[in-house]
């Protein structure tokens, strides 16, 4: 059962036109008890058509060796009232969420050799679990692949290298947009090159679920075991029940 609670803006920064960054304080300075990797859900109070309430869900960014404050990025999105809210909220105000959430963590029993893969807006889950302690403790060996529509999709790659410096190998790669056609065969055919260069032991996936399902599937056919393979779907996925 989510349990409600509430922290305050307090910093908005903008990175770029399309995407802020937010610093949230717990309130009384009460521990948030996150791992890096999770997210935390947005209520907006926002009503959508059909009466339902905009919720959002953030992957954290910031490191869960401080738990007072952490850090979410919002992107704005069209019309879409959520991400309005987010954007048009002033420092001070309180932000309804639940949280954290999320099994896309570093356990004790993940091998040292690990590639993260993120798609799109999922390169915010990948960044949270570099952050947190547990990966520093074995980031050695460790890469992170960022497959986006461009340099500057929405956090420029300079943000990323800076948050990632001296942590991981980081290489981002240009792929068509979501709903192109070639869009999966060009993902694919990085991911092979990245696997033949890097053969990892442990692999966390985020982002569209279109393009990691199957991956998902394709190194279980290489031989890497599906406990070593931890996904964070953000969009298209396939799973996710649809309402008659």
């Amino acid at each position: 059962m989510a349990i409600p609670k509430a922290a305050r803006i307090e910093k908005s920064e903008p990175i770029n036109s399309e995407t802020k960054l937010l610093t949230l304080a717990m309130p009384a300075g009460e521990p948030l008890g996150f791992t890096g990797g999770q997210y935390v859900i947005v209520n907006t109070n926002i009503p959508l058509p059909g009466g339902k309430i905009a919720k959002r869900a953030y992957s954290i960014l910031s490191s869960d060796q401080e738990q007072a404050k952490f850090q979410i990025a919002v992107k704005k999105i069209g019309e879409g009232p959520g991400s309005n809210y987010m954007h048009e909220t002033q420092i001070g105000a309180e932000l309804p969420f639940s949280g954290p959430w999320g099994q896309f963590v570093m356990d004790n029993d993940d091998s040292s050799k690990v590639l993260l893969l993120a798609t799109d807006t999922g390169i915010t889950a990948a960044l949270g679990l570099i952050q947190s302690a547990k990966f520093k403790e074995r980031s050695k060996g460790s890469r992170l692949l960022w497959l986006a529509e461009s340099s500057e999709y929405f956090l420029p790659q300079t943000f990323v290298r800076n948050m990632v410096a001296g942590a991981v190998r980081f290489d981002l790669e240009i792929i068509p947009s979501v709903n192109h056609p070639e869009r999966f065969r060009k993902a694919q055919i990085i991911l092979k090159t990245a696997l033949e260069e890097w053969q990892p032991q442990s692999m966390f996936l985020s982002g569209d679920g279109a393009l990691l399902y199957p991956f998902q599937e394709e190194l279980v056919n290489r031989g890497v075991a599906e406990k070593q393979i931890k996904l964070e779907c953000f969009f298209n996925n396939p799973f996710k029940k649809v309402a008659a």
